[in-house]
């Protein structure tokens, strides 16, 4: 009978504190400006949730009635959830913040906010949930912080359920090819890796998974064997699952010759497209496929131009019906004028080809089996590889030179992209540690979680400091070194000072210039230790003295100003001189012109009398 008083209590309470927290949630989201998907962490009120605090302060079980009270309030908010309700966003937002507040002042489990964040992750609907992905990219820092502000980890609850639970969400959703959820898809795998440290993230299922339950249904005869309609689909189911190619040397044949068959024709409808040979027009620097006004092939820009919402709505619903099949997927003909005119098409399956066939590059035979670390699945995989290594890499340069042709941006980005999963693999191959085991979705005391951290943490490697272990032990005999007397004066600002008076007066005292200029020098090296800010105070004409005398510098730059402003000055004279001088030899020729034009003028009026003189002369004598 007490029992079951005391079970009806804990009920009691339970819906007490749902209610009140509710009620003071609800209150939050009405106030202006909160709003937890554009803003950081809310920071609550104390006065008010001490209302909450205060009714089961004294509580021995508070931690457990804060955990399901806030777990009903969640299911009673998801209930209401659709993706077209802001308002039910900002109230599971805030509840989440308000979970995050409480375990920050101790008053709940650890673990109460990843208990809701996977309640969210578990019953939000797609569509919902890409709304409220804001929300957790905020939240990043606060999830990743657990008990005592240590970092979550894969290996130890919270982590390991809450990975669970990415992963199951993450499996969920390759049932179906709706675009939002690859969206989703991708936004879960992104998470996993801003939350989780880089040596955990081999637990994260992050490569696709290829689901037999979905194959898409591609009818194609067998015997048409290298044949490119149907090289391309087993090349994708390939693509799909890169692993499944490196178990034996049959897989491995077959695809590098699918791969050729597909690239020749990839690289025959490249040509055709560029009207020539496509290295060459590279090589000439002629304008690329991505410099020309043809969009015709271009999503992207189509979509701006000519999509409205309720045709981008009404696309997506057609697209995400599982009956539906592009036409190039089970039409051959189809097929080959995707690949003529599709650029898009071609590009996509090089970023495939050059993907794959860079992880395959890496799989270099002696390097791998060098490795001690490495595992048995590995070895085999580069002994399947290395026999093809010399034409894998061809096509891949192959491969490279044609994007490198078409679109230099997307190529570089194709590079970076093959160099970063080759760092991560070598990072897996010296860093990551085997897992064997993950802990289940259980609930966790705080005595239980310390246990479990001291049996579950990793021992520490020993590392010999002088090349192996025995070497280092006999070195850390005692050989008495420490004992002996060393010279503290050696190196120290008072010794340095004293040898810098040494050259000072060596210099004042020296005639030789050469020997002088030495001497400086050394001297003004040896200063920049105790005098580096002082040298603002030195100059070529000065020298050392500069340091300890500041007003030979002030001295100095003032006779060099005026020594500049005597040169100027003497500058603008000449130059006045010069001047005067072109002006009045100017005007000179100018008048010996004047003068030479007036002489022309009077000889020949001159001329022209004497000319009419003789004339008169000539007619008195006819008659």
């Amino acid at each position: 009978m007490a029992e079951e008083e005391e079970v009806n209590t804990l009920e009691n309470k339970i819906f007490e504190t749902s209610e009140l927290i509710e009620e003071f949630v609800n209150e939050y989201v009405e106030k202006d400006g909160i709003d937890p998907l554009q803003n950081t962490l809310i920071n609550f009120d104390g006065s008010e949730i001490n209302k909450i605090i205060d009714t089961i302060k004294e509580d021995p079980n508070k931690k457990i009635i804060y955990e399901l009270s806030s777990r009903r309030v969640l299911a009673n908010f998801l209930g209401l959830g659709t993706s077209e309700n802001d308002y039910n966003l900002k109230q599971i937002g805030t509840l989440l913040d308000f979970s995050f507040y409480i375990r920050k002042i101790g008053e709940s489990l650890y673990d109460m906010p990843y208990e809701l964040i996977k309640g969210v992750l578990k019953e939000g609907l797609v569509d919902w949930l890409l709304k409220f992905w804001s929300y957790f990219d905020l939240r990043i820092e606060e999830i990743k912080r657990t008990k005592d502000n240590e970092t979550l980890v894969c290996l130890r609850h919270p982590g390991s359920s809450l990975l669970i639970t990415i992963n199951l969400r993450i499996n969920q959703l390759y049932g179906n090819h709706e675009p939002s959820r690859d969206i989703l898809k991708a936004k879960l795998l992104g998470f996993t890796s801003k939350i989780f440290p880089a040596f955990d993230k081999s637990l994260i299922n992050k490569n696709f998974e290829f689901n037999q339950a979905h194959l898409n249904t591609v009818q194609y005869q067998k015997v048409y064997k290298n044949h490119a309609f149907n090289a391309f689909w087993e090349l994708q189911r390939a693509f799909a699952n890169p692993s499944g190619i490196l178990v034996s040397d049959r897989t491995m044949s077959e695809f590098m010759s699918n791969a050729s068959l597909v690239y020749k024709k990839i690289y025959d409808a490249e040509e055709r497209a560029n009207d020539g040979p496509l290295f060459v027009v590279g090589k000439k620097n002629y304008p690329t496929n991505t410099d020309k006004n043809d969009y015709n092939n271009s999503i992207e820009n189509y979509t701006k131009a000519h999509l409205t919402e309720a045709k981008r709505q009404e696309l997506q619903d057609f697209y995400s019906n599982r009956d539906y099949n592009m036409s190039f997927l089970v039409n051959e003909k189809k097929f080959n004028e995707q690949i003529r005119n599709d650029q898009t098409f071609r590009k996509t399956f090089l970023i495939q080809l050059i993907i794959v066939l860079g992880f395959f590059s890496n799989l270099d035979d002696a390097r791998v089996l060098d490795d001690a670390r490495a595992s048995f699945n590995l070895r085999k995989a580069a002994r399947v590889a290395t026999p093809y290594l010399y034409d894998i890499r061809n096509l891949r340069r192959e491969a490279n030179n044609i994007f490198n042709a078409l679109d230099k941006r997307e190529f570089f980005g194709n590079q970076m992209l093959i160099s970063s999963e080759f760092t991560f693999f070598q990072a897996k191959l010296k860093q990551f540690r085997n897992v064997e085991t993950i802990y289940n979705e259980v609930q966790l005391d705080d005595e239980l979680y310390d246990k479990l951290k001291q049996e579950g943490a990793f021992k520490k490697r020993f590392w010999a400091l002088y090349g192996n272990a025995q070497i280092s032990s006999h070195w850390k005999i005692p050989t008495g070194l420490s004992l002996l007397e060393k010279d503290t004066s050696k190196n120290t600002r008072e010794e340095k000072d004293k040898n810098l008076e040494i050259l000072r007066e060596t210099i004042k005292s020296t005639e030789d210039q050469d020997l002088k200029d030495v001497v400086s020098w050394k001297a003004l090296r040896l200063s920049r230790q105790n005098h580096l800010f002082d040298f603002k105070h030195v100059n070529g004409s000065i020298g050392l003295e500069g340091l300890y005398d500041h007003s030979l510098k002030e001295a100095d730059d003032i006779k060099r100003k005026e020594e500049t402003e005597k040169l100027e000055k003497e500058e603008e004279e000449e130059l006045a001189a010069y001047a005067k001088k072109v002006q009045d030899e100017k005007a000179e020729l100018e008048r010996k012109r004047k003068a030479s034009e007036d002489e022309f003028a009077e000889q020949s009026k001159r001329a022209k009398l004497d000319s009419a003189n003789g004339s008169k002369d000539a007619e008195d004598l006819d008659y």
